[in-house]
């Protein structure tokens, strides 16, 4: 795990299994909100799609906007974090070798 390999830990947590049960619950809760929140938007962009059909009398294909824009946001924040990795790696290796000198 990537906690134990850069010594980070949660306050109130204890390290281990403490906080591999926390996190863990995290996820869980994040994965339960993020669902019911896409649900919600699901519901609402079928909804307008139904008041648009009825009023314009063509759909705008708001459930398909709303996939592709999500993706669109996926894919971006997938791409920034895979960029993140080698500038906190560098940052490490500094840290390290600064406390290395300290010490010799």
């Amino acid at each position: 795990m990537i906690v134990l390999q850069i010594d980070v830990g949660i306050r109130g947590v204890a390290p281990g299994y403490n906080t591999q049960q926390f996190l863990s619950q995290k996820m869980r809760q994040c994965k339960f909100w993020g669902g019911l929140a896409l649900a919600g938007l699901a519901v609402t962009a079928n909804l307008f799609d139904q008041l648009c059909l009825s009023i314009v009398g063509t759909t705008l294909a708001t459930t398909s906007l709303v996939i592709i824009v999500g993706a669109v946001m996926q894919t971006s924040r997938q791409v920034e974090s895979l960029l993140e990795g080698p500038r906190l790696q560098h940052k490490l290796d500094n840290e390290r070798r600064i406390i290395q000198s300290l010490s010799m």
